[in-house]
């Protein structure tokens, strides 16, 4: 079946797309894309889709959601992307029509437009925990953090037992600089999953910013006696050994951690802290600069430029005759 087939079909059942040749063309096409991707599928459940008792806005609304659906699945976000946007304003009720357009404009990086539509859903599924959690992931993307925490905390309302949620709320609560709470929620996760080596681990390094180092070092082993090759277990052990001054311990995990995935930048930059600390400033110049090449966005970069300059200052003056 071709376009042309297609856009008059859609002509007839639709009269009032004849308001627009051009949205009426776009359909067409994006109805034989879908055809020919679908072995014909979906053409043959649409007229089924649309209730007689509805009117043409939301007949052309649902059409809409179909066709950009069927796309969506199949990975042309940016095909569907103009269709599902028309559907949503079609049917502004329809909270499937919301969290799908959302889920694709998420997709296309376009975290603004997302956000508004994820809330619409959220409200339209109260009782549902996924239009919640993508709203949360949304909302973290756009750096709004209270917001984040806001649709974590009812997703755990709805499943009190689900320790992923609070692992999250752990690394939201870590990033917004609440440590105790991040501790606590880390807690909550391990409690409801033990055997999660990542809960150990996380709930091993909230506690460091709590100055809780024996605790922590009692977890992030348990996090290593699950998973003994993990180098973010490794890392985080190092950092417990930086606040015991253990250095040589520190260095060991650090660079057996290093060792395992040599391209994750924080674990350069807490050794870089152990070479300084034992007073290596050469190799600890070396590691600050190594991280900031791996991980340029890393939140602690103001401080390692920082620590950079001074190091270059400090090797360029014992270098002067």
């Amino acid at each position: 079946m071709n376009s042309l087939v297609a856009y008059r079909w859609v002509k007839n059942r639709f009269p009032g797309i004849r308001a627009s040749a051009r949205a009426g063309m776009v359909i067409a096409m994006a109805c034989s894309a879908t055809l020919l991707l679908s072995g014909g599928k979906a053409w043959s459940i649409a007229p089924n889709m649309m209730h007689p008792a509805q009117s043409l806005q939301e007949r052309y609304g649902e059409l809409h959601f179909l066709l950009g659906g069927q796309l969506a699945q199949r990975g042309r976000l940016i095909i569907a992307e103009p269709l599902l946007m028309k559907a949503s304003s079609l049917l502004p009720n329809d909270p499937e029509v919301a969290y799908t357009t959302a889920m694709v404009l998420a997709g296309l990086d376009r975290i603004p437009e997302a956000l508004p539509l994820m809330q619409r859903a959220v409200k339209g599924l109260p009782a549902a925990i996924e239009p919640l959690y993508q709203l949360s992931t949304l909302a973290e993307r756009a750096n709004n953090f209270p917001l984040a925490i806001e649709s974590l905390t009812k997703a755990a309302e709805l499943e009190p037992e689900n320790a992923v949620i609070f692992y999250d709320l752990g690394v939201l609560y870590s990033r917004q600089g609440d440590h105790q709470r991040s501790a606590d929620m880390a807690k909550r996760a391990c409690k409801l999953k033990p055997d999660s080596a990542e809960a150990h681990n996380n709930y091993a390094y909230a506690l460091t910013f709590l100055g809780r180092y024996v605790e922590a070092l009692h977890e992030v082993n348990t996090a290593l006696q699950l998973v003994p090759n993990s180098a973010e277990a490794l890392d985080t052990r190092g950092v417990v050994y930086l606040g015991l001054k253990q250095y040589d311990l520190a260095l060991k995990d650090f660079n057996m951690a290093i060792g395992l995935n040599p391209t994750i930048g924080e674990i350069y930059y807490h050794r870089a802290q152990a070479f300084s600390a034992k007073n290596e400033p050469m190799k600890a110049l070396s590691d600050f600069q190594r991280c900031l090449e791996l991980d340029p966005k890393i939140t602690e970069r103001p401080l390692i430029e920082a620590r950079i300059t001074q190091l270059l200052e400090t090797t360029k003056h014992h270098a002067a005759p």
